[in-house]
């Protein structure tokens, strides 16, 4: 980072113009202005002298040179605290002795040495009606000098200089009033009176000038030792030049009128303050005639008069005069604006004390730390919770430091849910009107807050989804190989986080073919903002609730119904509808179709023996395998074996009941299993009825597999029931849990104790078994739910879940991943096992990187229970037990040969699939 431009903390919170002095300049945000503007002052100055001498020498001529230095910039962009700071940084030249810091201030020392400056009281252009006029104004505040410097009893000024002064005011006033008098003449007198007018305006503009020297001469005299009327000049200011008269162009013409006919004179500086493009269209207007009804003549004349304007402002306020305030959002600049925190601001967390801090930073670390809420940092675009000028932030800042700080004795539950429905008040009311600019935008936001979270939901997908093509590219691949562009129709869709995401992606894609979609980035902005305050709140209440319940909340409204017998009944039933609401939020699952870009495609060995083989086959595919849509018809595909004796190690049952859950936790219906769906095989049975190894197998959908391929053709509709297999199901699963644990652990046993497969002791055996297998399990979860919440990914914050895996899906298109070849087990010598295993850690090391880079920006370490922010991001899902149990075994053989064959086995189904729907030729 270059040169840091820094405002203070107490500054940035002063309500109006903020005066900054000589000491402050060099890290202040404004030094390049102060430098540009000092270096229009040399120039001025330079042509004032040459003038001079040209008047010395006899050659009189007019005054031509530019006196006027402009401040350009957009509301609130800090144009007149600036200006103001300016002209003080001049009189404090003048008024610090020879030896004074501010001395240096200027380059060419030589030609400023005996300069002074002498400012008049701003002129606020915006606050001049019809019936005042600008000159008027500037001379009414040079009288007012003049009078204090005539009650100075200090600095008592001689009786004549007195009324010589006065005179040239009474003389200037004389001649403008009779001028504006002439100027309201009858029509039949107007070939002289302009005559007449011409000479006046000629005339005012020399008594100013004496008037001018003459004030200046007693100034320099009253206050300026050492300093002449020639080296003195009067700074005049004149404040939102492009809001005179109620933003009419005729009272900002009005207003440059005179500047460019009265004050152009020597000795003389004149400031102004003014947004260009409001200005080029008040002098636009004031050159506008009226409207002729040819459109070709009329787009002709409106050119003409812009470019009249722009030539008319260019003559008042020449382009190299202008100088232009640090902008907020062009990238091409570079914005290193910081913010200085005091030890007297009491209000901001410990964690930001005593540091300079980017605006945006310091916006998102207060955000954080007020309301829990997080968003996205790596955007290359403006965010649209950063600020867009100077009087933005400061309206930001005290906004959130008005909102309770964590300090209070008030329950920290109670300060979050406070601040955060402040934030949403600001978010639904001022944050939408102000970016909504598009009525049909602004209607069908309000429609949606009308609608519950649930139904929310169901109505974006409805209004956004319907009019794009399906998510992820087997749709894409199915069209291209039938030439059947219905499996990319969408109208099928059902909710889903994934599919909300893939429709917010879209939204500002295909503005163009759908005129009647809500498709600003100020729309996606808003449901971003909106989503993610919602969302957060929800959360953060389910959390509190949670700890509230204990340790165990998730075991006691899972494994045994709620009743009013229960103790904290009430907080129960809160709790569980709190859980209801984000899991729907969820719905189908967090990426679904986007995960068949996150996974490597696999291809097929064929072995030595297979018929295809023999025709010169060494592999078929690729198949994609991602997400699958619609389940399998190979009942044996889900398997845990328990063995009944004494001598197997628990951590080797422990292992496989972990797998077991992981493999479970990648189909989408895992919630809706029954006990109906397992069967058990016995083998190896011994005498009597001691059964010493049983076998779970788990049909983890009711689908037959080949419906994949007429999905969303018009011959199926895909339902909740319906098993679709989700490399990224643990996203959604790492929320759910408690209830997948207890569904899990319910079934099976209540399944083998109906089987009649064995009796009761070798039941109770088994059971014990399994059971502290899953305690276990249980702990391992709960301790991480307890310790970071339990969201793999930051849900919660939907800017930036969708954030990340917008990048995570950009970033597997331009790796080009290769494809994994899979081999049957004839083949295992010359297969690498671990290539499934290694894959899947890869795919959700993607995702940790941005975890990774959004704890660095945010600057959160540790996962203590009363840290000021949330605890980490990247630890939240590296010690979430399902990525724990994937990197503990990555180098396990046994564990990888189980993926292995259970991938393969998913890619054989695909292939046969794919053959019936494609049967080969002849």
């Amino acid at each position: 980072m270059n040169k840091k431009n820094i405002i203070s903390l107490e500054k940035l919170l002063i309500n109006g113009p903020t005066v900054e002095s000589y000491e402050d300049i060099k890290q202040s945000i404004y030094e390049d202005i102060y430098k540009s503007a000092k270096r229009q002052v040399e120039n001025i100055v330079s042509a004032n002298k040459e003038y001079i001498q040209e008047c010395r020498k006899g050659k009189k001529r007019t005054f031509e040179g530019s006196n006027v230095i402009s401040f350009v910039g957009r509301r609130g962009t800090g144009k007149t605290s600036a200006m103001l700071s300016f002209a003080g940084i001049l009189e404090e030249y003048t008024r610090e002795g020879k030896y004074a810091p501010v001395r240096d201030f200027f380059e060419n020392q030589g030609l400023m040495e005996k300069t002074g400056f002498y400012s008049l009281d701003v002129v606020d252009a915006s606050a001049l009606d019809q019936s005042e006029d600008v000159f008027l104004i500037v001379l009414s505040n040079m009288f007012d000098k003049a009078e204090l410097i005539g009650k100075d009893k200090l600095h008592k000024i001689s009786e004549f200089d007195n009324r010589q002064l006065f005179q040239k005011f009474e003389k200037v006033y004389n001649d403008f009033v009779t001028l504006s008098q002439n100027m309201k003449i009858e029509d039949e007198y107007a070939a002289f009176e302009k005559l007449r007018k011409i000479s006046g305006s000629q005339k005012i503009r020399e008594s100013f000038a004496d008037l001018v020297k003459e004030f200046l001469r007693i100034n320099t005299k009253t206050y300026s030792e050492g300093y002449d009327q020639e080296s003195s000049y009067l700074t005049i200011m004149i404040d939102d030049l492009d809001m005179t008269y109620g933003n009419t162009g005729n009272g900002t013409y009005k207003v440059m009128n005179a500047i460019y006919k009265y004050m152009r004179v020597p000795n003389v500086i004149v400031l102004t303050t003014y947004n260009d493009q409001k200005l080029l269209t008040q002098c636009n207007d004031y050159f506008t005639g009226e409207k002729v009804f040819n459109t070709q003549i009329q787009s002709f004349y409106e050119e003409q008069q812009q470019q009249t304007a722009v030539e008319f402002i260019e003559k008042v306020i020449p382009v190299f005069a202008r100088v232009y305030m640090p902008s907020w959002k062009k990238r091409d600049f570079e914005n290193n604006i910081m913010i200085c925190t005091n030890k007297s601001i009491l209000e901001i967390p410990d964690c930001m004390r005593d540091h300079d801090i980017i605006t945006k930073k310091f916006l998102f670390l207060l955000l954080a730390e007020r309301t829990g809420i997080f968003f996205d940092i790596q955007g290359k675009k403006h965010h649209f919770f950063e600020t867009e000028t100077l009087r933005e932030l400061y309206n930001r800042v005290q906004f959130l430091l008005s909102l309770k700080n964590r300090e209070s004795s008030v329950p920290i539950d109670e300060i979050l849910s406070y601040n955060i429905k402040k934030l949403k008040e600001d978010c639904y009311f001022r944050f939408k009107e102000e970016k909504l600019i598009n009525k049909n935008e602004r209607y069908f936001f309000e429609s949606l807050l009308e609608e519950t979270l649930e139904r929310r939901g169901d109505k974006l997908i409805y209004h956004i989804c319907y009019g794009i093509e399906k998510l992820g590219k087997r749709a894409k691949r199915m069209a291209d190989k039938t030439g059947n562009i219905s499996f990319l129709d969408n109208h099928q869709v059902s909710y889903s986080y994934a599919e909300l995401i893939h429709g917010i992606y879209h939204l500002t894609r295909n503005s163009a073919e759908n005129d009647n979609l809500c498709s600003s980035r100020q729309f996606v902005a808003v449901l971003l903002y909106s989503y993610t305050i919602q969302l957060t709140d929800l959360y953060t209440r389910y959390r509190s609730y949670k700890k509230k319940l204990g340790k165990t909340p998730g075991r006691d409204i899972f494994r045994h119904p709620i009743t009013e017998e229960d103790q904290d009944f009430e907080l129960k039933i809160q709790l569980k509808e709190l859980y209801n609401l984000l899991k729907n939020v969820i719905g189908h699952g967090v990426c679904c179709q986007w995960a068949e870009y996150f996974f490597p495609e696999i291809q097929i060995g064929i072995s030595v023996s297979s018929p295809e083989r023999l025709t010169g086959t060494p592999k078929v595919g690729p198949y994609i395998m991602g997400y699958i849509e619609s389940g399998f018809s190979d009942f044996g595909m889900l398997s845990l074996t328990i063995i009944n004796t004494e001598e197997e190690p628990s951590e080797k049952l422990f292992k496989r009941v972990q797998l077991f859950l992981f493999k479970a936790m990648l189909f989408t219906n895992a919630l809706e299993w029954t006990k109906d769906d397992i069967v058990w095989n016995e083998k190896d049975a011994a005498s009597g009825e001691k059964i010493n190894l049983l076998t779970i197998n788990l049909n983890p959908s009711k689908v037959n597999f080949q419906n994949i391929y007429f999905l969303n053709s018009g011959s199926e509709k895909n339902t909740p029931d319906n098993g679709d297999f989700d490399v990224t199901g643990i996203f959604k699963y790492s929320f759910c849990y408690e209830e997948f644990l207890e569904n899990i652990e319910s079934i099976i046993l209540t399944s083998l104790k109906e089987s009649k497969k064995v009796n009761d002791s070798i039941y109770e055996n088994i059971k014990q078994k399994l059971q502290k297998c899953m305690d276990r399990i249980w702990e391992e979860w709960e301790k991480w739910d307890r310790t970071y919440g339990n969201m793999m990914l930051p849900l919660y914050s939907m800017d930036i879940t969708y954030n990340i895996i917008k990048r995570v899906f950009q970033e597997s298109l331009a790796d080009k991943r290769e494809t994994l070849l899979l081999k049957d087990n004839k083949e295992k010598d010359s297969q690498d096992i671990f290539c499934v295993i290694n894959e899947y850690k890869i795919m959700l090391d993607h995702f940790k990187k941005h975890l990774i880079l959004l704890d660095e920006w945010y600057s959160i370490s540790g996962n203590k229970e009363d840290s000021k922010l949330q605890t980490n991001f990247t630890e939240a899902f590296v010690q979430c037990p399902v990525y724990q149990f994937i990197e503990k075994n990555s180098g396990d053989p046994e564990i990888a040969k189980e993926l292995y064959a259970f991938f393969y086995r998913i890619a054989i189904i695909q292939k046969t699939a794919e053959m019936d729907f494609f049967p080969p030729l002849g």
